[in-house]
């Protein structure tokens, strides 16, 4: 298992490696209490981006206590997280992308696809597809 305090750039694209890095850092600050995992994807991993247009792609899976029982993250805490995060220039990205999971599988979803991503930080808390 990877140290969750670790942050592994190895797999991501120069051009996105300190935004990556910078967004991680916060996701890891705010969420680290229900924190299981994180990756990356898309043009930060595999490349291509298109400059000022491109995202990064990110994905954050949390224990299930981190949601409500209508599946959201504490209003106060998305505040906070997105203001830290405001303060990254994505550049030459537009923006950073992330979405928050539960720990488990939606119906008809398959995990990660090998190859198509990296992990940065934790683990996958499901097997890949």
């Amino acid at each position: 298992m990877m140290d969750s305090r670790r942050v592994d750039l190895s797999g991501v694209t120069p051009e996105a490696r300190p935004i990556v890095e910078a967004a991680a850092r916060v996701y890891l600050r705010y969420l680290r209490p229900w924190f299981v995992g994180l990756i990356a994807h898309g043009s930060a991993v595999k490349g291509g981006f298109i400059p000022g247009c491109s995202d990064i792609d990110l994905q954050q899976y949390l224990e299930d206590a981190a949601f409500s029982e209508d599946g959201q993250l504490p209003f106060e805490l998305l505040l906070a997280l997105h203001a830290d995060l405001a303060r990254i220039d994505p550049a030459p990205f537009q923006y950073i992308q992330c979405y928050p999971f539960g720990s488990r599988l939606r119906d008809g979803w398959v995990g990660p696809i090998p190859g198509a991503y990296r992990l940065l930080a934790g683990r996958l808390p499901f097997p890949e597809a």
